[in-house]
């Protein structure tokens, strides 16, 4: 079917840069899944065969969005507009003036903005706050998914409150269980073992050198399990292989299922430098694992507020980290994760769009 009669026929177009395997893009798959006359629109990389997605397929999330931006004026696209992911998001804003005059742009932020840009030298961190501050209020609304970050758009960029919409990320307990009944062989079960696990990026806000200086110097027999793929995974296998922790250490790359390994273990951990509402998190609790991770800007302290067995160390504080770690008692939980259901979510999403 033609792009253009397939966008003009939706009510609602879903916005990703790409269909990497971060929780945002999660979470507009499972979105366009569940709103009717929904689109998908995926700006970069490879398509894959899905009657739902469209991929204008760019090389970069800039010339992907100005391409859908010329088709939705052409047919004067009348629906909601909603965008994920930092830059994508101030693309849409920065242009908002350019959208049909009925098209509602609604932004969706995954992390806490003042936190992300700090990543950046001072010259591109200065320009991207200013850009920020300029267009943050262009939009019907922004979807905040923790009060830390509702905050920081208030006091840092001067977004009207009334604009923000609080929306946990969505989790189902069914079928994450469901996912996590397979058999693991390849892990020892042994009371006297610890088996703890991370699964995510390995990028910078990670700050995965810490978790593994921690498991360095755990002195109790542990293991961690590593998924997940990223820019810093080589040097991350050099630090194991350097410290010679391959026994303390194992390694799964990129799983398509994580969650029967999940189930499998002790203790969820993370030492990420700022974090939204991480699914990775919310399956970890889904399943009755619980967090030992520092207390990163985002959501994080709000997500594991009076979780039984979850503990949150200041960022940095590694001595800590490992006290906690040392003194931890297995045991599985059955946390209450009502306010992130999949029903509370959606119908959220459905009065704004």
């Amino acid at each position: 079917m033609d792009i253009k009669k397939r966008i003009k026929e939706s009510r609602v177009i879903f916005v990703v840069p790409s269909l990497q395997t971060g929780g945002a893009e999660k979470n507009m798959i499972w979105l366009t899944s569940k709103v009717q006359y929904s689109l998908l629109i995926v700006l970069t990389g490879e398509p894959v065969i899905d009657s739902n997605y469209i991929f204008l397929e760019k090389k970069h999330t800039f010339y992907g969005y100005y391409k859908l931006l010329k088709l939705i004026r052409e047919i004067d696209f009348k629906g909601s507009l909603i965008t994920s992911l930092v830059h994508l998001n101030l693309y849409s804003r920065l242009t908002y003036n350019f959208l049909p005059q009925n098209c509602k742009l609604i932004t969706r932020e995954a992390a806490v903005l003042k936190n992300y840009y700090k990543d950046f030298n001072p010259l591109l961190r200065y320009i991207l706050e200013t850009l920020t501050k300029i267009s943050i209020n262009n939009c019907q609304f922004i979807i905040s998914q923790s009060d830390d970050m509702s905050n920081d758009l208030v006091s840092s960029y001067n977004l009207k409150p009334s604009k923000i919409i609080k929306i946990s990320n969505p989790i189902n307990i069914d079928v994450i269980k469901e996912k996590s009944i397979e058999y693991v062989s390849n892990i020892n079960k042994s009371n006297d073992i610890l088996n703890a696990i991370f699964i995510g990026r390995f990028e910078k806000q990670k700050n995965l050198t810490d978790l593994l200086e921690i498991i360095l110097s755990i002195k109790r027999k542990i293991v961690l399990h590593l998924v997940g793929y990223g820019s810093e995974v080589n040097s991350i296998l050099e630090f194991i292989k350097f410290n010679k922790i391959e026994h303390k250490v194992i390694y799964h790359g990129k799983i398509k299922n994580p969650m029967p390994l999940l189930n499998s273990c002790d203790v969820f951990l993370s030492t990420s430098l700022f974090e939204g509402s991480p699914n990775t998190f919310l399956e970890s609790l889904s399943l009755g694992v619980p967090i030992i991770t520092y207390d990163s800007p985002g959501g994080i302290s709000e997500l594991l507020d009076n979780k039984e067995n979850c503990h949150l160390i200041n960022i940095n504080d590694k001595v800590s980290f490992i006290k906690k770690i040392e003194s931890f008692h297995k045991s599985k939980i059955n946390y209450d994760l009502n306010d992130n259901s999949e029903k509370n979510c959606l119908r959220l999403y459905k009065n704004i769009i």
